[in-house]
C-alpha cells in the first residue's frame, strides 16, 4: 500500500528527484490483510460496515494502518462503523505536491483518486507501542466553531469571522505569509480523548480558514503554541520508551506542519528515531 504527500519542504530540501521511496516490511508469524474501497461506489457507512463484519472473524486483531484520499466526513463515516473494536489507528491522508500540483493518490489493489486503503495486522505474539508526539501547548480561552462549510472550513469562529482570531490574539493579519504565520500555532480540539491539532493551509478573502482534515459546527478548540526544544523533549520521551518496549520495526507519519514550523530542524526528528538501532525497519 501506499499514498502521494505533500511536499511543502524548502527548495534545498525538496524530494522531486527522488520521487518514490519504497519500505518492506517482513513478518514471521503477524497475519497482514488488505482492504481497498473505491468511495466513487460506497459510502464511508457501506464500507465501514464491510469492514466491521470482516473485523468479527478477525479475532486476533491487533490495529489497523489506514490511509484515505477521501473527504473527511467519509473517513469519519468510515472509522465509526468499526469503532467499538477498540483497535489502535495510524496512517495519514494522502497529499499533493505544492510544485508538482499533482492529484493526491491512495494505493492498494488499485490505485484511487477517492478511496480508503486498511491494513489489518493480525497475531497473537504481536505486540505495538504507539506514541502520539505532539509537542504543542495549549494557550488561550476555549473557543467555538459557529459555521463551517463542507467538510474542511471554518468560515467563523464565536460568530465572528475565521481569521479574526488570529489577528485579535496573534496580530496575524490575512496575507500571502498567513500559512507561515500561523504554522507554530495550531488549533487544538480534543476528540474521543485523542488531542488533534488543526492547521490552515489558506485563507479567504472573506475570513474563512482552510484545513486538510475534517472540522465540525459546534466543535470547541484552544490556540496552541510550538516550541522546538518543547517537541525534541518529548520526541526523546518517545524514543526512550520505545527503547524499553524493544520494538522490531517502527511506522512513522510526520506531521507536513512541524517540516514547515522546525524548517532547518526538521530533519533531526527522524533522526533521533535513528539514532536509537533498533532491531528492525524504520518506516517513514
Amino acid at each position: 500500500m501506499g499514498l502521494t504527500c505533500a511536499n511543502i519542504a524548502d527548495q534545498e530540501f525538496d524530494i522531486k528527484d527522488e520521487p518514490i521511496e519504497l519500505n518492506v516490511t517482513y513478518f514471521r508469524t503477524t497475519r497482514v490483510l488488505a482492504f481497498d474501497f473505491d468511495m466513487n461506489h460506497e459510502t464511508g457507512f457501506v464500507a465501514g460496515r464491510i469492514l466491521n463484519n470482516k473485523l468479527e472473524d478477525i479475532y486476533d486483531a491487533r490495529c489497523m494502518l489506514v490511509c484515505y484520499s477521501c473527504g473527511s466526513a467519509v473517513i469519519n463515516a468510515f472509522t465509526n462503523e468499526f469503532s467499538h473494536h477498540k483497535l489502535p489507528l495510524f496512517g495519514a491522508k494522502a497529499g499533493r505536491s505544492i510544485r508538482a500540483l499533482n492529484t493526491a493518490l491512495v494505493y492498494g489493489k488499485s490505485t484511487h483518486a477517492n478511496g480508503i486503503v486498511a491494513i489489518v495486522f493480525a497475531g497473537e505474539d504481536l505486540h505495538l507501542y504507539m506514541d502520539n508526539c505532539l509537542g504543542f501547548k495549549e494557550i488561550g480561552l476555549e473557543m467555538l466553531v459557529t459555521k463551517t462549510e463542507g467538510d474542511n472550513i471554518i468560515t467563523e469562529i464565536d460568530h465572528k469571522p475565521a481569521t479574526e482570531v488570529y489577528s485579535k490574539y496573534l496580530n496575524v493579519k490575512p496575507n500571502k505569509y498567513f500559512v507561515h504565520n500561523v504554522c507554530e500555532f495550531p488549533l487544538i480540539f480534543s476528540q474521543d480523548d485523542c488531542i488533534l491539532a488543526r492547521v490552515p493551509f489558506a485563507c479567504d478573502d472573506d475570513g474563512s480558514i482552510y484545513f486538510t482534515s475534517g472540522v465540525e459546527k459546534g466543535a470547541r478548540f484552544r490556540l496552541s503554541y510550538g516550541n522546538s526544544d518543547n517537541l525534541f523533549n518529548i520526541i526523546d520521551q518517545s524514543v526512550q520508551n520505545l527503547k524499553k518496549f524493544k520494538t522490531e520495526a517502527i511506522f512513522l507519519f510526520e506531521c507536513g506542519n512541524r517540516v514547515r514550523f522546525l524548517k532547518d530542524q526538521a530533519r533531526h526528528e527522524p533522526d533521533k528515531f535513528r539514532e536509537y538501532r533498533f532491531c528492525g525497519p524504520l518506516w517513514i
